[in-house]
């Protein structure tokens, strides 16, 4: 379960099963709101509008890793993002990884640095 704390869709409760650094979320004209997370999810449609959150307070862990299930804190990440990033998984992946180490927390990032040399 994660909780979006600001932004456009402050207070909304979501139940994914990992903790990205970077969140799409959609909302369609019912008000439904949806996580964007994996590559099998289907992509935005031209009638759901799509915020950008991102992860910044460590998030509760069931089993001690942020792929599991997680409880975790997003943020509305206010900056400009490219339509097409919004919409499209390719454009989307470029732009999070062009983005990842500026908005990404520093607990975070020294996490997955420990990982890489362990």
């Amino acid at each position: 379960m994660i909780l979006l704390i600001d932004g456009p869709l402050i207070d909304k409760r979501l139940a994914i099963s990992r903790c990205p650094v970077f969140l799409r979320i959609a909302q369609g004209e019912n008000r439904h709101v949806r996580a964007i997370v994996r590559k099998v999810d289907r992509e935005p449609s031209s009638r759901e509008t799509v915020f950008v959150y991102h992860l910044k307070d460590k998030p509760m862990m069931a089993d001690g890793h942020l792929h599991s299930i997680a409880h975790g804190v997003y943020y509305h990440l206010d900056v400009r993002v490219p339509p097409a990033a919004l919409r499209d998984r390719d454009s989307w992946g470029e732009w999070s990884a062009a983005n990842y180490e500026k908005y990404a927390p520093d607990w975070f990032l020294e996490m997955m640095k420990a990982k890489k040399l362990g």
